[in-house]
């Protein structure tokens, strides 16, 4: 949520128009780069979009990741969502999730089994035939 950024000039208003312009684009910045990160990891695009990846895919790629590195991802990705989510709104909700649902699997190489895509992401079935 940006804030206003003052009008009058002087010399600490100058810096003051600055620093807050330099915070609202770094702001912005920030759910550019979250959104479009979460899209490459996931291959999504938008809320019913479907994923370039199956189901195989995602769990071939996190199996390659493994573990550790697949269980520090979710935490710090979780963390970050938490942080994001204090401004409803600003990120849309199938954001704060994986795109791929997933049980606990010591079986996978990554410490997870991916069972299907997201409500969210899923396509939408095709509209019924008008008769």
């Amino acid at each position: 949520m940006p804030f206003p950024v003052p009008e009058n000039t002087s010399k600490a208003l100058d810096i003051a128009i600055y620093d807050v312009n330099l915070y609202n684009e770094t702001e912005a910045n920030v759910y550019t780069q979250v959104t479009l990160g979460y899209q490459k990891i996931w291959g999504v695009s938008g809320e019913n979009s479907g994923s370039v990846f199956s189901v195989e895919d995602i769990q071939d790629i996190m199996n390659a990741i493994g573990s550790p590195t697949v269980s520090e991802m979710m935490d710090a990705g979780g963390k970050l969502f938490d942080f994001l989510a204090t401004y409803p709104g600003e990120l849309p909700v199938g954001y704060l999730d994986p795109a791929f649902e997933f049980v606990v699997d010591a079986g996978q190489a990554c410490g997870l089994r991916f069972t299907q895509l997201a409500p969210y992401w899923a396509p939408l079935p095709p509209p019924a035939p008008v008769v």
